[in-house]
């Protein structure tokens, strides 16, 4: 995707998000570097960002979400909760952070921690976007 192509349509945040939804639905190489490069261009877009998250916890991209982890102190709130839920994909990495953050984490963000270990238990459980 070259940004120099892109369509006025998916200069708009909103319609940015609702395709990342789309994409999200069906992993494939291209997807992903289509969703790399969505990441780059909208990094001060909280919708878009957060939409990304979640897709990269329905597709399980531990490397990914292991490259986040350095910037949850600098997260938006809802980014962190989503985060938090994305680190029972990094499995015993993402045991260590979350042992080692849980400190610093809101009651509703022990909350959300306590429903993301609940469903990372369920087999063949996919992360709604």
């Amino acid at each position: 995707m070259d940004t120099s192509d892109d369509s006025y349509i998916i200069q708009v945040e909103l319609n940015v998000a609702f395709l990342v939804r789309i994409i999200g639905r069906l992993y494939t190489p291209e997807n992903e570097e289509l969703i790399g490069i969505l990441y780059k261009k909208f990094t001060h877009s909280i919708l878009v960002k957060t939409a990304i998250i979640k897709v990269l916890i329905r597709w399980k991209l531990q490397y990914w979400l292991s490259d986040l982890k350095n910037n949850f102190q600098t997260m938006s709130t809802w980014e962190r909760r989503l985060f938090i839920l994305g680190s029972y994909v990094m499995k015993d990495e993402g045991k260590h952070w979350r042992d080692h953050n849980k400190d610093n984490f809101t009651e509703f963000e022990l909350t959300v921690k306590d429903w993301g270990a609940d469903k990372s238990q369920i087999k063949n459980w996919e992360f709604p976007l």
